[in-house]
């Protein structure tokens, strides 16, 4: 459980957005990967490692009619981004679900969406001093899940001719093109 939550508004209060008062708090990568993404009204989009909701909040504040899921390892923060969706009145248009990408829930079937967005942890697990805080590190460091198996997967979740956004760090942009080859 987390032990303290604060209530927050993005979007000039159009998305409110419950998150942990301390820890990994969303700043402005979810918000630039919501605009990044090139949906369109009716679009399908998954979040991967979605935390406490804000990039799919987002998307389904500026794109009407757009369908997010949102998946993310820790079920504590998909609660969060339930109660957000409900505050914000987006619920009808977004689910979130607990799951892990290396052994993904049943319900999200390959290839099922238009667009794929992601901002996988930026730093590698054999890299500097991970947070002390467990959800930070969750957010800022790789876990079992590297940063190819993070592109892999979204790519084996993107219908053919759909997009696949991701946030991450320059120093790594190599990796990620690459991965998304």
């Amino acid at each position: 459980a987390i032990p303290r939550v604060s209530k927050d508004a993005l979007l000039g209060g159009r998305v409110v957005l419950f998150q942990p008062a301390q820890g990994y708090r969303a700043a402005i990568d979810p918000l630039l990967l919501a605009a990044a993404v090139p949906a369109k009204p009716g679009d399908r989009v998954l979040d991967v490692g979605c935390g406490s909701g804000a990039a799919a909040l987002a998307l389904v504040a500026r794109v009407s009619d757009a369908r997010v899921v949102g998946l993310d390892a820790a079920a504590e923060l998909i609660a969060l981004a339930m109660r957000s969706a409900e505050a914000s009145n987006l619920a009808g248009r977004v689910r979130f679900v607990t799951g892990d990408l290396l052994d993904p829930p049943a319900e999200l079937a390959p290839a099922g969406f238009d667009h794929v967005m992601a901002n996988p942890p930026f730093v590698t697990a054999d890299h500097g001093s991970p947070p002390a805080d467990a959800a930070k590190r969750a957010a800022t460091v790789e876990g079992r899940a590297r940063l190819e198996d993070w592109l892999r997967f979204a790519l084996s979740m993107v219908r053919p001719g759909g997009s696949v956004t991701v946030i991450h760090r320059f120093d790594r942009r190599d990796e990620v093109i690459a991965g998304l080859q």
